[in-house]
């Protein structure tokens, strides 16, 4: 793994996600919106290096000391996950941050990947109170995102769930955050800079 300072990713096409899902921040190099940023962007107390998920078809840039893990659910299915390290133990460690590649789209699914993620915004919106929502194309991929706080019983859950559909490709990626609302702001600090660094190969 390369510092993210000193890292590139070419063949990978740099997918614009500030433009409709975050304020300007920049985490590399070669941002998601083409422009050169400083590492002094990120905060202050992280460090971050380039990772891939499911045969470098997702890179993204992740907090350094934070755990990484990667594990095929089903045929064309991988799901990555990251984790807080020991040292930011507590709220952070009761939340969670994963990344979804669906490569085979499942026929028993029933509908293709564009409506399917459709469909699973519009049953997120039911469960919480939403903050925010969008949905737009980037290029030959359509991306929807929704931000909201669900109750379940005495605890409050804050999410930001993203659908990045491939039409052309047959393909899904799905990000999601999730963190107790009390811990929220203080774990997106942290893993916006990791949004904002996503590339996806099947934006190609």
């Amino acid at each position: 793994m390369e510092r993210l300072h000193s890292m590139k990713c070419p063949a990978l096409v740099a997918f614009s996600l500030l433009l409709v899902l975050l304020p300007a921040v920049g985490v590399a190099e070669e941002g998601a919106s083409g422009e050169g940023v400083s590492e002094e962007a990120a905060p202050a107390a992280h460090e971050y290096e380039w990772h891939s998920c499911a045969e470098n078809k997702v890179r993204f840039a992740a907090p350094k000391g934070w755990r990484l893990g990667s594990e095929e659910v089903a045929d064309g299915v991988t799901v990555c996950s990251l984790a807080a390290g020991s040292a930011e133990a507590g709220a952070l460690g009761d939340g969670r941050f994963t990344l979804e590649h669906w490569s085979k789209w499942p026929l028993s699914v029933g509908v293709q990947p564009t409506e399917y993620a459709v469909t699973a915004l519009q049953k997120l919106a039911r469960t919480g109170r939403v903050i925010d929502q969008h949905s737009g194309a980037q290029g030959a991929s359509l991306v929807h995102r929704i931000e909201l706080v669900t109750t379940t019983g005495d605890e409050e859950m804050h999410k930001w769930v993203l659908f990045v559909a491939h039409p052309e490709k047959g393909t899904l990626d799905m990000v999601t955050a999730e963190w107790p609302e009390g811990a929220w702001e203080e774990a997106w600090e942290i893993v916006r800079p990791t949004v904002s660094s996503l590339r996806f190969a099947d934006q190609e």
